[in-house]
């Protein structure tokens, strides 16, 4: 009786799990579908204008792991797991892209020190360099997020303000994140501060994309999954070029004409 009631309970599970993953699958799709839905082809963002490299970059990594997440699995593991899938998906929308790190090491130079200190201003004056080597390039870093307040949740994007067209494509991420994936968020794009070196220090396009939450425990269980990780990156790459128009040839954005149009009515 115990064996037929384990096997029964195996079967269950296994349908279960197949169900699971065939909707991870449709919900990935819907995604793909109603972002491409009333666009039409991607021309305006690709064949018009020469598609600038991408500077991807994921946060922290060897020594410093970043965040960590109650299971106690390091932010930084995450980061990479979502920048590997995100590499592929931005190549299929004919970018060129160029990582700051393929594996889990650190960044920082032999010399660079034995403090953790020492290490993490060569850490990130490195990725600095590596962005700066790509003049035009528009830098992409990928984060997750944590807090005491454990209720905390929801994807936050970080814009430099050296380049007006950093906060345009960090308002219109913010958005599409709310949009495609997380329809309670009420968060908006965010100007960086001092705190955050590579967006203080770049001169061209570059946004911090705070993908989620790692103390919020069921934000957590999506972040580390891959078909969410999926959808976040194909929404976050379709965004992109879809913005390309008006990030790297002066276009006004729909949004900016709508503000003009109200200015010029009142005056």
């Amino acid at each position: 009786m115990e064996k037929r009631t384990d096997k029964a309970t195996k079967q269950i599970r296994l349908l279960v799990s197949v169900f699971l993953s065939l909707l991870g699958l449709i919900a990935l799709f819907l995604i793909f579908f109603y972002l491409m839905q009333g666009e039409g082809q991607l021309s305006a963002g690709g064949s018009i204008h020469e598609k600038p490299l991408i500077v991807l970059d994921a946060g922290h990594g060897g020594f410093d792991g970043g965040a960590v997440a109650p299971d106690g699995m390091a932010e930084a593991e995450i980061n990479l797991a979502f920048c590997r899938i995100l590499k592929p998906i931005l190549e299929s929308y004919g970018f060129e892209v160029l990582l700051t790190r393929k594996d889990a090491s650190s960044l920082e130079k032999p010399d660079a020190g034995s403090t953790i200190r020492a290490k993490k201003r060569s850490d990130m004056q490195n990725r600095l360099e590596m962005m700066q080597a790509q003049p035009g390039s528009i830098f992409i870093s990928i984060h997750q997020n944590a807090s005491p307040y454990r209720s905390a949740n929801g994807s936050v994007v970080y814009y430099s303000v050296s380049d007006p067209a950093s906060k345009q494509l960090a308002e219109a991420l913010q958005a599409a994140f709310i949009a495609y994936l997380q329809p309670e968020n009420k968060r908006t794009a965010v100007a960086a501060g001092s705190n955050l070196y590579l967006l203080k220090n770049a001169t061209g396009i570059a946004v911090l994309v705070e993908c989620g939450f790692l103390s919020h425990a069921e934000e957590y269980q999506k972040l580390k999954e891959s078909d969410y990780q999926k959808a976040f990156c194909l929404t976050l790459a379709h965004t992109l070029a879809k913005e390309l128009p008006q990030l790297v040839g002066g276009e006004t954005s729909s949004q900016q004409q709508e503000e003009i149009s109200s200015e010029s009515i009142s005056s």
